[in-house]
């Protein structure tokens, strides 16, 4: 019998990190069956937000267990209550918030929920580090990952604002 059976619900840890905001980051996921680990995965960006990190662990896990169920962990409540409350207001009002301003991070968040079509997510919130050694392991994954970018955030970049953005705490 395989250990990934149809009917094995894989708990999956995911965290983000980024230096500077923008500016490097990367993710980090942690994959647990019963208890065990049974894989891990990170990549760096060059140029990205801490948000876009998180929601790309997010993504590349669902694309890992397409089709099987997933009970996925992030301590990014931005990412948790957009899966589980806020999604499906976003795409019946075109990708627009309550108030008509557009979604940021419209790329990733379009990505996943074409994913949720595909997967069976159970999503939940966890609080960061608070001692769980999954989700500790994600966040050394993410910030290991940051030092090491491998790629580039294009869909950052496509929307990028030079004129109007603002330096984050990190950068003054």
């Amino acid at each position: 019998m395989s250990l990934l059976s149809k009917a094995t619900l894989i708990e999956v840890y995911t965290d983000g990190a980024c230096s500077g905001n923008p500016g490097y980051g990367g993710y980090g996921i942690v994959c647990v069956i019963k208890d065990e680990i049974i894989a891990t995965y990170s990549k760096g960006y060059i140029f990205t937000t801490n948000n876009r990190m998180e929601l790309m662990a997010v993504l590349e896990a669902m694309k890992l267990y397409e089709g099987m169920p997933i009970r996925l962990w992030s301590d990014s409540q931005y990412v948790v209550n957009g899966v589980k409350y806020w999604l499906k207001s976003w795409v019946k009002n075109e990708w627009c918030k309550s108030d008509g301003t557009p979604i940021k991070n419209k790329d990733l968040w379009q990505a996943i929920y074409d994913r949720l079509q595909l997967t069976e997510v159970i999503m939940n919130h966890i609080k960061g580090h608070y001692g769980n050694r999954f989700n500790e392991l994600a966040d050394r994954l993410a910030r290991q990952a940051l030092l090491e970018p491998e790629d580039i955030d294009v869909g950052f970049i496509e929307t990028f604002d030079i004129e109007n953005s603002e330096p984050s705490q990190d950068e003054t």
